[in-house]
């Protein structure tokens, strides 16, 4: 077996491992907030707390495994990447929604607590892309969403503006 295989093999090893701790802090994060919406006196309330906080560890170890790579690369590197802006803001939205979860009571929170869910399984595709079998179709994907970033704004600011007009009650 030449060295080049035998690193290439355990890169994949490494990756198919992060990929799948990715997947688990994920699934844990959303279970954790599905749980959630069950009544307070159901087990399945009783037990989204730890779902949350195991999902929290898990993101916290990425946010470290990020850090560690911004001290490698520096800041301006380590950020030219769209991905790696992604997932800053997608951790940091789930730290906060972890931690605001069942200790703040503040009114409208289910609306960072579903984003945070969103970017976290959008997440994904930052994870699986390394995979032959999905890189193309990652690629395609987001370059339409680069293609139609305008339009993109635009719906943003029409739906925005809808649901200023709805009265919250």
């Amino acid at each position: 077996m030449s060295p080049r295989y035998k690193t290439l093999n355990h890169l994949l090893k490494v990756y198919l491992r992060q990929c799948i701790v990715y997947l688990l802090g994920t699934s844990l994060f959303t279970f954790g907030h599905f749980t959630n919406l069950f009544k307070p006196d159901t087990i399945w309330f009783q037990t989204s707390l730890y779902f949350l906080m195991a999902s929290g560890i898990i993101i916290l170890w990425f946010v470290l495994s990020e850090m560690r790579h911004i001290a490698r690369r520096g800041v301006r590197k380590h950020f030219n990447s769209g991905w790696n802006r992604y997932e800053l803001i997608s951790y940091s939205l789930a730290l906060t929604s972890v931690a605001t979860k069942n200790w703040l009571d503040i009114q409208y929170q289910e609306v960072v607590h579903s984003v945070a869910v969103v970017l976290m399984l959008m997440g994904t595709f930052n994870k699986i892309r390394g995979f032959q079998k999905f890189s193309v179709l990652i690629t395609t994907f987001t370059q339409i969403l680069l293609d139609i970033r305008a339009f993109m704004v635009m719906l943003g600011i029409i739906i925005f503006a809808f649901t200023m007009a709805v009265p919250l009650t």
